[in-house]
């Protein structure tokens, strides 16, 4: 395996014009010039062959594939693989991508390494897997659930979560890509919402649901809805590593300049951040630290804009310095004159 990797780290530089480049050994599978994006939860920097990708990804039960960087050898241990996220593999020609297929564990088999949906787990396993519980994390807000998935149908059962998503009396009943939740003999529904003790934060909205309720943070606001805090003060933003009108956006917040990661990071964003800066409007949004990695904090993620917001803060984000990025996504735009 070392010495396959080698080889092609070495020739790899004559090929930066081909679209890919491919080499295996025992099922592993490498593609020169492309690379997994937005799903990077490890950097390893002096990493001189890609041998120490392959170790390190094997040894963390998490990975699923990683992108070396031989320019600069460095790997990107990912938590996907381009067949649970197709949208997310894109050119770039001073990486390979390489999928770890001797010693991956199925996504959504342990709790480390939830799915966000059961059709992820499916596009991940090649349409292989079965029927069963997996881990999921998007049924409850910031909570890891053990619940049944319909590889069939590509539903998953809210109601057999090992968190209930009910109230203790009423009954789960499961749709086709919902559920709800109705009360038993001899009990009504309780709006929640309407009590007077508030059960979410001021800055959140509560829906009421029969059995249960929801709280959800208004726009500027980030958490569980029961605790919400703030996320859009006006912070100043600059461009970095390029010109006047291009560069790495980074963002001024306490104190300190951090960047923004590269994880939905569209035109709409870019639109914001050259408005806010004074230009009309953005000719390009670029991933993957296109003009140079910055240095900590990582201060936003996730950052969806309207296109009506006067600053990049004021668009929706999850809160300041919540990440799962590495600085090898900086986020960058161009704007136009």
């Amino acid at each position: 395996m070392a010495l396959t990797l080698l080889v092609l780290i070495v020739v790899s530089p004559i090929f930066l014009d081909a679209s890919s480049q491919h080499s295996s050994a025992k099922g592993e599978v490498s593609i020169l010039g492309m690379m997994l994006q937005g799903h990077i939860f490890k950097n390893i920097t002096k990493a001189a062959f890609g041998d120490v990708c392959l170790r390190e990804c094997y040894q963390d039960i998490r990975c699923q594939s990683f992108n070396y960087v031989f320019t600069e050898d460095i790997c990107e241990l990912s938590n996907r693989t381009k067949e649970a996220r197709p949208e997310d593999f894109v050119p770039n020609f001073e990486r390979y991508y390489f999928r770890k297929d001797m010693k991956r564990v199925p996504l959504g088999s342990v709790p480390e390494l939830p799915a966000e949906t059961c059709k992820e787990i499916k596009t991940s396993e090649g349409g292989q897997a079965v029927s069963a519980r997996y881990w999921i994390f998007s049924i409850i807000p910031e909570k890891i659930v053990f619940a049944y998935c319909d590889m069939k149908t590509e539903d998953v059962d809210e109601c057999s979560s090992s968190t209930p998503v009910c109230d203790p009396k009423a009954n789960c009943q499961n749709t086709e890509g919902t559920f709800y939740c109705q009360c038993v003999s001899g009990f009504s529904d309780v709006d929640e919402c309407s009590s007077s003790i508030p059960v979410c934060d001021p800055n959140a909205n509560c829906q009421n649901t029969e059995g249960s309720f929801h709280c959800q943070c208004v726009s500027g606001f980030s958490g569980d809805g029961k605790s919400c805090t703030a996320t859009n003060e006006d912070a100043p933003i600059r461009l970095m590593g390029g010109g006047a009108n291009y560069g790495r956006v980074e963002v001024y917040h306490n104190g300190k300049w951090g960047t923004v990661c590269d994880d939905h990071w569209t035109i709409n964003e870019a639109n914001v951040v050259c408005r806010q800066l004074g230009f009309s409007s953005a000719s390009q949004a670029s991933c993957c630290a296109k003009y140079g990695q910055g240095s900590d904090p990582v201060w936003m993620d996730d950052v969806y804009c309207q296109g009506g917001e006067a600053m990049l803060s004021r668009c929706a984000f999850p809160g300041w310095e919540k990440h799962n990025c590495v600085h090898s996504e900086d986020a960058s735009v161009a704007c136009n004159n």
